[in-house]
């Protein structure tokens, strides 16, 4: 009886720290990795490469997904709308 005990704790135990560890993971997806300072932002759309562009009163921006280093900007392209993009 006792070893059932044992047993039973161990697995609540083990149970419990990989909900946790789950819990951790889904705070860590919902995080952003990175921030940048950009003017009006009219709009943004994640590419299928993982990067970011944003249009904004300052022009159109890239932005890699996963460092946040700006990529490129074109000035000529601010403020553009957001339909057919």
């Amino acid at each position: 009886m006792f070893k059932t005990r044992v047993t039973a704790f161990i697995a609540l135990l083990l149970i419990g720290s990989m909900a946790a560890v789950g819990e951790a993971k889904a705070q860590d997806q919902n995080t952003a990795p990175w921030r940048v300072d950009v003017a009006q932002v009219e709009w943004d759309r994640l590419t299928n490469t993982g990067d970011l562009l944003v249009s904004s009163s300052n022009g159109l921006s890239c932005f890699d997904g996963q460092t946040g280093q700006q990529l490129w900007t074109r000035k000529e392209f601010a403020e553009v709308p957001s339909a057919g993009v």
